[in-house]
């Protein structure tokens, strides 16, 4: 429910059971997560609004946005990755998405999920390179964005391929895999 990637393997009371025993069972509190998120969230709950974790199922303000965006910069010849909530995200709404972006640490988990998805591409892209050059890389980096947006517009898959797609010196393939 949080990261969108990690398997849901556990419950999560939303309020906490040590703070808000009367929900401990109630459905609505009951989400489920991954131990990842389950761990670094534990026992959190905020006084400051802006420090609300988005319920996954009772707020719906984030399924019509784009929120997640990703970006690629290239140092020594390397493509890096980071991922962040965009800035055209109107506050207060853009300060809970970076806060619970940040209090999961999701920028870090998912430059390591990036890192094995371009190990597991590198065969992938260099044919296409080989085989129809620059198009032939944009044709293979499109038909995954379209493919993960239409899944989830906003998992780090979507964002890294629309930051790729974007990328001149990623598309023309003249940077170490």
């Amino acid at each position: 429910c949080f990261c969108s990637y990690a398997e849901a393997t556990e419950i999560d009371h939303f309020l906490p059971k040590s703070k808000f025993s009367e929900f401990s069972i109630a459905p609505i509190n009951l989400v489920p997560v991954c131990n990842r998120c389950n761990n670094e969230k534990k026992a959190y709950s905020s006084q400051r609004d802006e420090e609300f974790f988005i319920h996954p199922y009772y707020e719906t303000c984030t399924e019509d946005l784009l929120w997640l965006e990703a970006s690629v910069e290239f140092k020594s010849n390397y493509p890096i990755v980071s991922y962040f909530i965009r800035d055209a995200i109107s506050s207060p709404l853009k300060e809970r998405l970076k806060f619970q972006f940040d209090k999961l640490k999701l920028g870090e988990r998912y430059r390591l999920q990036t890192g094995r998805e371009f190990s597991g591409r590198k065969y992938r892209w260099t044919k296409a390179k080989d085989d129809g050059g620059e198009v032939a890389v944009k044709a293979d980096l499109q038909e995954e964005y379209d493919s993960e947006k239409d899944n989830n517009k906003n998992s780090w898959k979507s964002a890294l391929y629309e930051a790729l797609l974007l990328s001149e010196q990623f598309c023309e393939m003249k940077w170490k895999i």
